[in-house]
């Protein structure tokens, strides 16, 4: 890159006219507070400067904080990438900034208070009643005068932009619940990796501080200090800020909940979890308000907790930010803002909001239609379901149609100034670029007043459209430094060494949402990697030089991968077997069809689902290995061979079995890894009995071939020819694969495994004998090793002995009993009726 410290420090880069330029003044020249920064990174050439902004946009991608779909992280041009090039903030101009937006907090706090209070703003003819009374988010259940001087506004975010002449305005109050938090400090974490010696040169701010006082404040709402439960109430998986969520509850060391993993019991907030039910303190909600309790609120959605807002009415439980906050967040706010300033605070605002005009009020609204071309028209309320795609919609009208509209309900629209915001360079092919930015700050109550992050998220886009829509909208993100005029000490959120700690292991509070997620994360796991084994046997024959029709085995490799889903059934079938394409054709659609249940690639994204769901709860390395399978094993082009399938299939199967080894050596014997292990060796188990059960309806059982083949899929050969050499028995092969204890891949060693495991779990029952998972497990162990191998039918018989066949029956219908039983008791709280083999 090598910036200069001259009049154009960054080459190409051209400021957009009529737009402030955050680089250089009127004149061309340096904005002193550059300076520095320029300097610090003097020495970094562009390829050096682009090799350290790609290791940053690999940091985002391992957190994925950049993707809301968990499976979509192969999408090109994701909106959340960091830009190279930071804001860079002057610390008296900050300080300014701070103070603007603590007044701005404290105005919206106390505007909610007399909205749900006193309403003397109504009364005193400030507000219009209207505007309260006709809001689509104003609920009677949020009301309640006697707690009128409690705190409502916890978290405050503001976006921010400047006006041509320089000065800040803000765009939009965002009240509700607010994000960005966990973006802001990601971007920070990838910078100082990236650019250490940069920030450390330049004094920039730490976030930390900020996180700290976050922490102490939400402690301070529980009344308990150090002891309180404190949980992050998340939306479900898949939302658009659930990787923040699950960031910042790690972070800071909070329990990530989702609706289903809360319960209200005698107006008390409980997290269930696998040692019964536990109560909440403070709930760090992401829902809007509307979707928190389907008891007072009428929704159709299912994130709610009946019984929340009685639970709060009654002080058992403090919620951040307060029920009914997201009202002040709406347009229509904006144009009384200053009036409801001198009212309630007895000065004028700070920092001033774009302009904005309520169509409610004949001579705004003339003033509107007059000036209709050179405003924006937006609906005057924000709530959920309503707003973002409505103002699209208007953007797209003529001036005519507009009018028309306004004209049949004018209480319903405000019209805005159109903000030119600022400009500076993004790093973009290995070059300077022009974009336009918009600023997130953050805001946060501490003691009377509030604390201010001394950073803020900046998004980017090259167009002058609106960025206020949604926290994704824009083509990527650049870190906030804001710089200060002292040395900056390091913060951390370890705590210190003043109270001796008790010492812990175990425990019963993971959330029975979080238990359910691991054992199933356990079953796909282990359902991907027998699926990448049979289609990589099938795949191996395909491409060996012998004939299909000369390979014994692969009919039966056939019937299993039809079966399970994976190709159509008619592939099996002579009579119908010739209208279909041939197999080699046929194989990358059993591999990377995502939309058809059964096939490795829908396996694999519930596998990825799964993880993001106990993201929190899981090693980063471990995530690592889950978002890289997920990047790597995506379909190929249409010109790749059978071959190029077999390599990808190779690649997974190695990613899985690192997943399962890292679990197995590196995570703690929790009850999260008890309920992922036993997913594993339960799927392990079924998928086991489900292919010997189809070889021995297909007498394969007397073909060499195909118990190879049964060896190579269970991970048997090499152990069996250590034994045995290259003689192929059928008895030496199921002693290998169901009785062998000492094999860790075998029947037996995953239903002992099974036991041990049932054996660890929480227990209720004082006789653990009659519990029905116990019941269960231990009666498929019995069934397996009171087999007599000895009496299989030998290798010249056209089929085995009915014993085994009579036994995998048996496996085959019970082991989803114990699955039942173990989701029953663990998962839903239900008393499953005893089960007896």
């Amino acid at each position: 890159m090598q910036t200069t410290t001259n009049s154009r420090p960054f080459p190409g880069y051209v400021n957009a006219a009529g737009s402030y330029d955050e680089i250089t003044d009127g004149d061309g020249i340096t904005r002193p507070h550059w300076l520095k920064y320029i300097q610090s990174s003097a020495n970094l050439n562009s390829d050096e400067f682009s090799r350290r902004w790609t290791q940053a946009q690999r940091l985002l991608r391992e957190n994925s904080l950049a993707y809301p779909d968990p499976v979509s992280w192969k999408a090109e041009g994701s909106p959340w990438e960091l830009d190279a090039l930071p804001l860079v903030i002057d610390a008296a101009e900050w300080q300014q900034v701070s103070a603007a937006l603590k007044q701005r907090a404290t105005l919206l706090d106390l505007l909610l208070r007399d909205i749900y209070g006193e309403q003397r703003l109504m009364r005193e003819g400030v507000l219009p009643a209207e505007i309260i009374f006709g809001h689509p988010s104003f609920r009677l259940p949020y009301c309640n005068p006697q707690n009128s001087n409690d705190r409502q506004l916890h978290f405050y975010a503001a976006d921010l932009a400047r006006s041509p002449d320089g000065g800040w305005w803000i765009i939009n109050d965002r009240s509700e619940a607010p994000s960005g938090m966990g973006f802001a400090l990601q971007n920070r974490i990838a910078s100082s990796q990236i650019l250490p010696e940069v920030i450390h040169t330049c004094q920039v701010e730490r976030l930390a501080p900020f996180f700290l006082s976050m922490q102490k404040q939400l402690a301070r709402l529980s009344g308990r200090g150090s002891a309180a439960r404190i949980v992050v109430w998340s939306q479900a998986a898949g939302s658009d800020n659930y990787f923040e969520d699950a960031f910042l509850s790690r972070y800071l060391g909070y329990t990530l909940a989702e609706a289903g993993d809360l319960v209200v019991r005698d107006e008390r907030l409980h997290l269930k979890t696998l040692g019964g039910l536990s109560p909440i303190d403070v709930i760090l909600r992401r829902p809007n308000s509307e979707d928190c309790d389907p008891l007072e609120m009428v929704t159709s959605s299912s994130l709610g907790i009946p019984g929340l807002v009685q639970s709060s009415v009654s002080g058992n439980v403090s919620i951040v930010n307060s029920l009914g906050s997201g009202l002040v967040e709406s347009p229509i706010f904006m144009a009384f803002m200053p009036q409801i300033c001198v009212a309630l605070l007895g000065e004028p605002l700070a920092m001033p909001g774009v302009a904005t005009w309520w169509c409610g009020d004949e001579s705004s609204r003339k003033m509107v239609f007059d000036r209709l071309d050179d405003l924006i028209i937006k609906p005057a309320y924000r709530h959920r379901g309503f707003g973002r795609e409505h103002t699209r919609d208007l953007s797209q009208m003529n001036s005519r149609d507009l009018a028309d509209l306004i004209r049949r309900n004018p209480g319903r629209y405000v019209a805005q100034e159109r903000v030119v915001r600022s400009s500076m360079p993004v790093w973009s092919n290995n070059r300077f670029e022009q974009s336009f930015i918009a600023l997130r700050s953050f805001a946060l109550a501490e003691n009377d007043d509030y604390t201010v992050m001394q950073g803020a998220l900046t998004r980017v886009s090259r167009s002058l459209d609106p960025l206020e829509l949604s926290l994704l909208e824009g083509e990527r993100s650049k870190d906030t430094w804001v710089l200060a005029d002292r040395p900056v000490r390091p913060v951390t959120l370890l705590k210190g060494a003043e109270d001796e700690l008790d010492i812990r292991r175990g425990g019963v509070n993971l959330p029975s949402r979080a238990a359910e997620h691991f054992f199933w994360l356990g079953r796909h796991a282990v359902r991907a990697e027998i699926s990448g084994k049979l289609l990589r046997a099938v795949a191996l024959r395909l491409t060996s030089e012998k004939d299909p029709e000369q390979i014994p085995e692969l009919s039966m490799l056939m019937r299993v991968l039809a079966e399970r889903g994976q190709i159509e059934p008619g592939f099996v079938l002579n009579e119908i077997r010739d209208p279909l394409p041939n197999m080699e054709r046929a194989l990358p659609n059993a591999v990377f069809a995502d939309q058809q249940p059964g096939t490795l690639k829908s396996i694999v994204n519930e596998v990825v689902f799964l993880a993001s769901t106990v993201r929190d709860l899981m090693s980063l390395d471990s995530w690592r290995i889950i978002r890289q399978m997920n990047v790597d094993f995506w379909p190929m082009g249409k010109d790749k061979s059978l071959l190029d399938v077999l390599h990808q299939l190779e690649s997974l199967l190695i990613q899985l079995a690192a997943f399962s080894g890292h679990v197995t050596e590196s995570m703690t014997r929790t009850h999260a890894w008890h309920f992922l292990d036993l997913g594993r060796r339960l799927e392990y188990s079924i998928q086991m009995v489900s292919i010997i059960r189809t070889a021995v309806e297909q007498a394969k059982l007397s073909s060499h071939d195909a118990l190879e083949a049964l060896l190579e899929i269970f991970d048997g050969i090499m152990t069996y020819r250590s034994r045995y050499l290259t003689r192929v028995q059928l008895r030496a092969v199921l002693d290998l694969l169901i009785q062998d204890e000492s094999n860790p891949r075998s029947l037996a060693f995953q239903l002992e495994q099974c036991l041990l495991h049932v054996e660890q779990l929480p227990n209720t029952d004082r006789d653990e004998e009659v519990r029905a998972e116990y019941s269960l497990a231990s009666g498929l162990l019995e069934q397996v090793l009171k087999l007599d191998i000895t009496d299989i039918a030998q290798d010249d018989q056209p089929h085995a002995d009915d014993s085994l066949m009579q036994m995998l029956t048996i496996l085959e219908a019970t082991l989803p009993e114990l699955s039942n039983a173990i989701s029953l008791k663990y998962f839903y709280h239900t008393d499953p009726t005893q089960h007896r083999l």
